[in-house]
């Protein structure tokens, strides 16, 4: 029989989201594909996901990834964002939420560690520029005026 097809007198082709195994068309499981006529299923890409019986896989949504031959998409945790394909750490500075595809500076008046889903108020006193991973406090005689320590 031809490849990608049985042999049970006449020759079938197996149809897409199948492949030949030990003479008859087998459907694919989820996180492989195959197109008309094929002979193996082959593994979903990264980044990309499949149900069982698929002839295409279908791309992660973003800020969402996966590991490739799977079945579905893990959406980034919050203080996290997609980076090349995988989610990665916001650095000190930033934030992000779950589902991010980009980490934001944190606000004039706020930091962040590494990782972080919110940023985190100055006290009283203590300032910061946007980006920040620390406050700086005020010197004596001067106040946070408009975001930053002015003489007073």
């Amino acid at each position: 029989a031809p490849a990608g097809s049985t042999a049970s007198g006449s020759c079938t082709v197996c149809p897409a989201g199948s492949a030949v195994q030990t003479g008859t068309c087998t459907q694919c499981t989820a996180g492989t594909f195959s197109l008309a006529g094929s002979t193996t299923c082959g593994n979903c890409a990264a980044n990309t996901f499949s149900a069982a019986g698929a002839s295409t896989c279908g791309a992660c949504a973003a800020g969402s990834t996966s590991a490739a031959g799977s079945s579905d998409c893990t959406v980034c945790p919050a203080g996290s964002a997609v980076v090349t394909g995988t989610c990665s750490s916001c650095a000190a500075g930033k934030f992000s939420v779950a589902g991010s595809t980009v980490c934001t500076n944190c606000a004039v008046n706020t930091f962040s560690a590494a990782g972080s889903s919110v940023c985190t108020n100055c006290d009283g006193g203590s300032t910061s520029a946007a980006g920040s991973t620390v406050c700086t406090v005020c010197a004596a005689g001067s106040a946070v005026q408009t975001g930053s320590c002015t003489q007073c």
